[in-house]
């Protein structure tokens, strides 16, 4: 029993810990922007553009999103869920509502919107395409009980833009604040991709291809996360 208490004490601690970080370290990066950039055309054009993309990158692929909700559910269901399929299904609809979106703002179809908010677009829109993968990631971490690297991810994110707007602001100019959330996106991503790996995902990689798809947790899992994509389209259009 005292092992038990241990445990949650040590994950009670570091998930605290690691969410007072972040608070500290966002607050930290927010204070640089104002300082570097004020209010004007950048910042405007990148908060605009940061709507469109990290704001729903937070809505639906944070911590109690849709997408969270969703692989907590389908891991409940089955004792080895196929976590191949449910980061493939988690990933590949954003991805492709992402690819659309570049389209439409590459040929025109946004020629009402500044040239810079248009660049800050087609920029972050990556980020946009990661949103269910790193739902889901959380949701495979948190099924296994990994809480803390979950509640860190927003720290890493604010550590990629504060490093981008101290060493890089001269060489990227008025798109360095996008390539600040661009690599704190990747960096989120490969860092629960690892640990993800460790967990579950190793297990699944002899299964075939097709039989990724035919799981009934990957139904489960498709349908829980079928609104939120139709609301991200919405959104964007």
């Amino acid at each position: 029993m005292s092992e038990i208490s241990e445990k949650k004490k040590w994950t009670f601690l570091a998930t605290s810990g690691a969410i007072a970080l972040s608070k500290v370290f966002g607050f930290a990066r927010d204070l640089l922007v104002a300082a570097f950039y004020g209010t004007g055309l950048v910042a405007d054009s990148f908060n605009y553009a940061y709507l469109f993309t990290g704001n729903l990158f937070i809505l639906f692929g944070g911590l109690n999103g849709p997408f969270h909700s969703a692989t907590v559910t389908a891991f409940g269901r089955q004792s080895k869920p196929n976590v191949l399929a449910i980061l493939f299904w988690s990933f590949a609809p954003l991805a492709l509502l992402a690819f659309f979106a570049w389209l439409a703002l590459s040929f025109g179809l946004a020629a009402s919107f500044s040239p810079l908010l248009l660049e800050n677009l087609k920029l972050m829109l990556p980020v946009l395409a990661c949103t269910g993968l790193m739902g889901a990631l959380f949701g495979v971490l948190c099924s296994r009980g990994n809480l803390w690297l979950p509640s860190l991810s927003p720290l890493l994110s604010s550590i990629a833009t504060i490093c981008v707007l101290l060493f890089g602001r001269e060489q990227l100019g008025d798109l360095t604040l996008a390539w600040g959330i661009l690599f704190g996106t990747f960096l989120q991503v490969l860092l629960h991709l690892f640990f993800a790996w460790r967990e579950d995902l190793s297990s699944s990689l002899p299964n075939k291809f097709f039989a990724w798809l035919q799981g009934r947790e990957e139904g489960v899992f498709f349908s829980l996360c079928s609104g939120p994509v139709c609301s991200a389209a919405l959104l964007v259009a």
